[in-house]
């Protein structure tokens, strides 16, 4: 949720930690690593050492990359007026964060959509749109998350 955050260590606050994504050390801040990256590396488990650095863009989808996301304009709690799956017109009413409407950027199917009441922060990463158009593709595990951790 925080990939560029240095996070804090984690190490020791339970049995067993694990980091996933960027910028953690296995051994150091937390127990084992999972690498989010995609390529070669996706799904390892990281016994000693660190993951990869945040790589900056996000693969895209249906040919949209950042564009299909909507980051919080201002720090304050999440409020929803649709679901993940829902169809979605460009500008339509998303959410509002305080009493700040949030829009659909694009047309499509609701991917990604922060929890109802959640307290976010400025610059949070709160609705994904799927320019692709289907409901199915919203639900289950998506191609990166099926392939972590690697031989589980």
């Amino acid at each position: 949720m925080r990939k560029r955050a240095v996070p804090e260590r984690q190490r020791g606050m339970a049995p067993m930690t694990i980091g996933l994504g960027p910028n953690f050390v296995a051994g150091e801040t937390v127990d084992l690593a999972i690498e989010t990256m995609w390529g070669d590396r996706l799904g390892e488990i990281i016994e000693a050492g660190a993951t990869l650095p945040l790589g900056g863009e996000p693969r895209p989808i249906g040919g949209v990359g950042r564009a299909r996301f909507v980051y919080a304009p201002d720090s304050g709690r999440f409020r929803p007026s649709a679901r993940i799956g829902d169809r979605v017109e460009e500008n339509a009413v998303i959410a509002t964060i305080n009493e700040t409407v949030l829009r659909a950027p694009i047309g499509g199917v609701l991917r990604g959509l922060t929890r109802t009441g959640v307290e976010v922060a400025e610059r949070t990463k709160v609705i994904e749109v799927d320019p692709r158009g289907d409901p199915a593709a919203a639900f289950g595990l998506g191609e990166r998350p099926a392939a972590s951790p690697k031989g589980c």
